[in-house]
Order: structure tokens, then C-alpha cells, then sequence
């Protein structure tokens, strides 16, 4: 399956100031940010999601939602406009049928 680019549309509020196998800080350039967004970037290929679970002024710490290796400090993060998107097709239909 092909990994899916951010678009360039999307809002950058800020940029990764840390990270940790539990969770990410986050610089904010903007205070529009509120408890369980979802916030994403893009590392190397790789697209990573997180939750937003504190704020604390201009500093937001988030859960990834995957396993940060390779993921790097000073990377921009944007907001996810359409929230979590959850899969729905028949194959996951079946599982709980």
C-alpha cells in the first residue's frame, strides 16, 4: 500500500521540541490548539498521528498514535482538520459479525 503525502494545505501550528517513546512535545505557533486533537507530520516517508492529552501556554504534549522511531526535532506539525479517521470495510465488518 502507497503512504499517503500530508497536503500542503493542511494548518502548520508548530514544531516537535521533543520526543519520547510515551509522547511528543510540541512548540505552538498558535493558541487554536484544544485537548484531543489530532495533530500529524511527516518524517522520511513516514506519517505520524498523535493526540493532543495536555497544554501548558505554548507547549502541547501528545500520544503517538504509532511507535516514533525515526522521527526527528524540529519537524513541523499540522492540524488534522478531519480529525480521526476510522477504517470501515467489509473485511473489518466481518470481525465483529
Amino acid at each position: 500500500m502507497m503512504k499517503k503525502s500530508i497536503e500542503k494545505e493542511k494548518n502548520v501550528i508548530g514544531r516537535i521540541i521533543g520526543i519520547s517513546e510515551l509522547n511528543v512535545k510540541i512548540l505552538l505557533y498558535s493558541q487554536d490548539i484544544e485537548l484531543r486533537n489530532i495533530l500529524s507530520c511527516e518524517s522520511e516517508g513516514n506519517i505520524y498521528k498523535f493526540e493532543v492529552v495536555e497544554i501548558n501556554s505554548n507547549i502541547a504534549m501528545a500520544i503517538p498514535f504509532k511507535r516514533v522511531l525515526g522521527l526527528k526535532k524540529g519537524v513541523e506539525v499540522c492540524l488534522e482538520s478531519d480529525g480521526l479517521q476510522i477504517e470501515y470495510s467489509e473485511n473489518i465488518l466481518r470481525k465483529y459479525i
